[in-house]
């Protein structure tokens, strides 16, 4: 177990509702609703080493070409940064600390020492965040909300048909409890 992970979760205080059919997720979008107002989901999060700690995981085919592509932008990067002065070095550290990245992502992507990252990153007056942006399809809400007394239900809406026999767009609601949440 990643103890590491383990408290950068602790601190995020936010989950996921995904909806499976079979293995695979559901990308229907869905409504929370507790007692009939709407529970807003997270628009933003810290990222976990640059990247959203609830994206699905790939196929082993698509992480192999993930990685394959994470190597060329590695050379590309080293190669770009090389002949960088301190002030754009500043500049595409302040970004990939905003977008999450650690020391050793860095160091792997600009070819610069972990004493020059941290050097640079010392010496910068305002640290950016590594906030991950949400949007309402990725279904992540802060356990705090969750946790609250009330009847919650999930809301579907079914696509819009152009038929004279089918209806479209219509709405479907069921139940849901987080009452054994922890």
């Amino acid at each position: 177990m990643d103890d590491n992970f383990v408290q950068y979760a602790r601190k995020l205080s936010a989950v996921r509702i995904a909806i499976y059919a079979g293995n695979i997720i559901s990308l229907r979008q869905f409504i929370l609703l507790r007692d009939g107002v709407r529970v807003e989901p997270l628009l933003e999060i810290l990222g976990w080493a640059g990247k959203n700690p609830f994206a699905d995981k790939p196929s082993k085919e698509m992480q192999a070409t993930f990685a394959s592509i994470d190597q060329t932008m590695k050379q590309i990067s080293k190669g770009w940064t090389a002949n960088m002065t301190k002030e754009q070095k500043e500049q595409v550290l302040r970004s990939y600390r905003a977008m999450g990245l650690s020391e050793e992502q860095m160091a792997a992507y600009t070819g610069f020492s972990r004493d020059e990252i941290q050097e640079i990153l010392d010496t910068q007056s305002n640290a950016v965040d590594g906030k991950i942006s949400l949007s309402e399809f990725d279904a992540v809400f802060p356990i705090d909300e969750l946790t609250k007394p009330g009847n919650y239900e999930l809301v579907f809406r079914t696509p819009q048909i152009a038929s004279l026999y089918a209806r479209g767009d219509k709405e479907v609601r069921f139940p849901i409890s987080f009452a054994s949440f922890r």
